[in-house]
């Protein structure tokens, strides 16, 4: 089975006011006994961070909390998302530090902050 994809139903463009992205360091190092570190690519593959907040109506906040705990598994399943900064999807998987956050913004508006991270 693969990865589901972020559902066509809910907005999945991030405000571009809170979005971030930061790059994770690939690299693995090595401190020797004598002599300076050493330091090296640890794999091809280049993950990043990424936090933003979506606007969703309650409607599609809802429909996001049943794909979350659901099909995503409570977070734990990596899912395909294309990053409107690129135009590219690819694998990411939620922050499990950093659940997503619900904030009421308006009568049937909210505003949903998450924390996902790019993993190729």
């Amino acid at each position: 089975m693969g990865d589901p994809t972020w559902p066509a139903n809910i907005p999945s463009e991030p405000e571009q006011s809170g979005y971030d992205e930061k790059l994770s360091i690939n690299a693995a190092t090595f401190e020797p006994d004598v002599g300076p570190p050493t330091m090296w690519r640890r794999s091809t593959l280049d993950g990043a961070a990424i936090k933003g907040t979506i606007i969703m109506s309650t409607a599609e906040r809802d429909l996001f909390k049943a794909w979350f705990r659901a099909t995503l598994r409570d977070g734990t399943r990596p899912f395909k998302w294309t990053n409107p900064a690129y135009g590219v999807e690819a694998r990411h998987v939620f922050d499990p530090g950093n659940p997503p956050v619900f904030q009421a913004i308006g009568a049937a508006l909210w505003r949903v902050g998450l924390q996902i991270i790019r993993l190729a």
